[in-house]
C-alpha cells in the first residue's frame, strides 16, 4: 500500500512540477516581450505572432492566471511531496530500526524533492522564457489561457485585495509589464549591456548622449561671443574675404556695428556670387538668422532649426544682447561627441594624458568635469564651464602657469586669451596633499592672488 501511495504522490508532484514549469516560462515570456516589439514584427510579416496581441489587451489576465498556476502547482507539489514522505517512511520503518536515520533519509529526499522543483520548476523555465519569449509565449499561450475564465474570480479578487491593503501605503498594484525605467535605470542597464557585450562602446556612448543631451541648454553648447566670427556691413569686400580665408567657415552673422546689431546670415556661396559680379553689399543676400534665449533646451531648439530649416542661431540674453551663437554642428556633436574636418586643427576638449592628469578646454561643461574627477562643486556656482569655475576659485585675473587646487587635483591654466582661460590641466594630488580638500585650493589661490 506504501509503494501505491509513494507513487501516485510521485506523480502529483511531477505533474504539478510540469504545471509550475509552463507557468514560469509564460509568465516570463509574457513580461520579457513588449506589445509594440510584436507589432512591429507582425508587419515585418511575421503573422504567426498576431494572436498573442489579443494578451496584452487585458495583461493582468494572463499574467494572474500564470502566477495563480504558479502559486497552485507549488502548494500542490509540497502538498504531494509531505504526503510521498510520509509513505516512505512507513515504508521504511519496519526494516530500520534507527528512528534518526530514517527521518536522515525523509530530510535528504526533502531536500531532493525541493532542489528538482527550484531547478525544473524554475530556474530552467525561467531562462528559457527570458530567453526565446516569442517561441515560449506561441507554444504555451494555449496551455494557459483556457484557464483564465475559470480563475478570472479569483484574479479580480485577489488585484481588489491588494490594491486595498496597498491604497493605505499610497501604492498600487503592479506587473511586469506596467514597469517602466527611469533614466538611470536605463543607464545602468546600457552599462551593464555594454560589459557583457550586447552593445559596443559607440552604441553605448551615444544612448548616454542623448539622455545628457536633454538637459542641456543652449548657453551650454553656444560658441561663446568672443568667438563668433561675424562680417559687418561697413567693411569691404576685400576685407570680407579675408575673414573668410582665416575663418573657412561656410555662413557668418551678418551685423553692423557690433555683435549685438545682427542683420541676417550670408552664406559664403552668396558671397562668392557678389565677388565675381564686383559688388559688396552684403544686404543684398543676406537670409533671416533665428534668435533664440540662452535658457532654450538644446532640444527644442534642435528641433526649431529643423522646423525652419536653418543651420545657425544666434543666442541672446534677457536683455537683447548677444552672448552666443549655435550652429547644428554644435548640437550634432552634443550627441555624437565632437567632429573634425580637414581643416579641424584644435585639441580635444577633453584629453586624458598617461599620468593620470587630464587636459580641458575652458569651455568645456563644469558638470562633465565635476562627473569625470568627482570635484567638489557648490551649488550655487554661477558658472557653466571649467573655465569660469577656476576664473572665479583663483580670485583675480589669472595668468599662464596659476594654479589652484579643487578636491584631490590640481588645476594649472595653460592657455589664457585676454581675460579667458583658455586651455588648463588638472594633476592628480597625493593623498595627503588633497587632504585639505577645497580649502588648502583657497588658500593656495588666495596666497598666489
Amino acid at each position: 500500500m506504501e509503494v501505491q501511495s509513494i507513487v501516485q504522490c510521485l506523480l502529483v508532484f511531477l505533474i504539478c512540477l510540469a504545471v509550475s514549469a509552463i507557468c514560469v516560462t509564460g509568465k516570463f515570456a509574457f513580461a520579457q516581450l513588449r506589445r509594440e516589439y510584436l507589432e512591429e514584427l507582425v508587419r515585418d510579416g511575421d503573422t504567426s505572432l498576431k494572436p498573442l496581441l489579443s494578451l496584452y489587451d487585458k495583461p493582468i489576465v494572463f499574467l494572474g492566471t500564470a502566477q495563480l498556476g504558479m502559486a497552485l502547482s507549488g502548494l500542490i507539489a509540497g502538498a504531494a511531496g509531505f504526503c510521498g514522505l510520509y509513505g516512505l517512511y512507513g515504508l521504511l520503518a519496519p526494516y530500520i530500526g534507527h528512528t534518526w536515520l530514517i527521518w536522515l533519509i525523509e530530510i535528504c529526499a526533502g531536500i531532493v524533492l525541493c532542489f528538482i522543483l527550484w531547478v525544473f520548476g524554475e530556474l530552467i523555465p525561467k531562462s528559457i522564457g527570458l530567453q526565446r519569449p516569442e517561441k515560449s509565449l506561441k507554444a504555451l499561450r494555449r496551455f494557459i489561457q483556457p484557464w483564465s475564465r475559470p480563475l478570472m474570480p479569483f484574479i479580480l479578487f485577489g488585484n481588489w485585495l491588494g490594491r486595498a491593503i496597498l491604497a493605505g501605503r499610497g501604492l498600487d498594484v503592479t506587473n511586469e509589464i506596467d514597469m517602466a525605467h527611469s533614466e538611470d535605470e536605463i543607464r545602468m542597464l546600457v552599462t551593464a549591456s555594454h560589459k557583457e557585450g550586447k552593445i559596443d562602446q559607440v552604441e553605448s556612448e551615444l544612448i548616454g548622449n542623448v539622455f545628457d543631451f536633454a538637459d542641456r541648454l543652449a548657453k551650454e553648447i553656444m560658441v561663446p561671443r568672443q568667438d563668433i566670427v561675424c562680417l559687418y556691413t561697413e567693411d569691404t569686400m576685400s576685407q570680407h574675404m579675408q575673414t573668410i580665408r582665416q575663418s573657412r567657415h561656410t555662413r557668418y552673422p551678418l551685423c553692423e556695428d557690433d555683435k549685438d546689431h545682427v542683420l541676417g546670415l550670408v552664406h559664403i556661396k552668396d558671397i562668392m556670387d557678389l565677388y565675381i559680379h564686383k559688388r559688396s553689399n552684403l544686404n543684398l543676400i543676406k537670409r533671416p538668422i533665428l534668435m533664440v534665449p540662452e535658457i532654450m533646451p538644446a532640444s527644442k531648439l534642435l528641433q526649431l532649426m529643423r522646423t525652419r530649416r536653418t543651420y545657425l542661431a544666434m543666442v541672446v540674453d534677457e536683455y537683447g544682447s548677444t552672448v552666443g551663437l549655435i550652429g547644428l554642428e554644435d548640437i550634432l556633436e552634443e550627441l555624437v561627441g565632437t567632429i573634425q574636418n580637414e581643416h579641424t586643427q584644435e585639441k580635444e576638449e577633453i584629453q586624458p594624458l598617461p599620468d593620470g592628469a587630464y587636459e580641458f578646454a575652458g569651455t568645456v561643461l563644469l558638470e562633465d568635469v565635476e562627473e569625470l574627477l568627482h570635484i567638489p562643486v557648490e551649488d550655487d556656482v554661477d558658472t557653466d564651464t571649467i573655465g569660469g569655475y577656476v576664473f572665479n576659485a583663483l580670485g583675480h585675473t589669472p595668468k599662464v602657469h596659476d594654479e589652484v587646487t579643487i578636491g584631490m587635483y590640481r588645476f594649472t591654466v595653460l592657455e589664457m586669451q585676454r581675460f579667458r582661460i583658455v586651455r588648463l590641466k588638472a594633476e592628480p594630488l597625493p593623498e595627503r596633499e588633497g587632504a585639505g580638500n577645497g580649502e588648502e585650493g583657497d588658500a593656495e589661490a588666495d596666497h598666489e592672488a
